[in-house]
């Protein structure tokens, strides 16, 4: 009776393990997978932020180009 006990213990001990062992695995698939997306996710974000970027730096460019012609403007109006 106790070897069948000691028996059944260590046969329950074994499935447990195994079954950490393999969530263990699984989860680490997992992280992997998910830096890998990750990355990919970085590399668009900072390709959109550097298409942002130009296009602000154009449009702050036209702006500035507006002021100087209104500036002028005012100044031709006032004389």
């Amino acid at each position: 009776m106790n070897e069948a006990r000691l028996i059944l213990s260590a046969v329950t001990i074994a499935v447990v393990l195994l079954g950490v062992f393999m969530n263990n695995q699984r989860l680490n698939s997992l992280e992997v997978r998910l830096d890998a997306r990750m990355t990919s996710l970085d590399a668009r974000m900072s390709s959109l932020e550097n298409k942002f970027d130009t296009k602000i730096d154009l449009v702050t460019g036209k702006v500035f180009d507006l002021d100087n012609r209104l500036s002028r403007i005012e100044e031709q109006l006032r004389r």
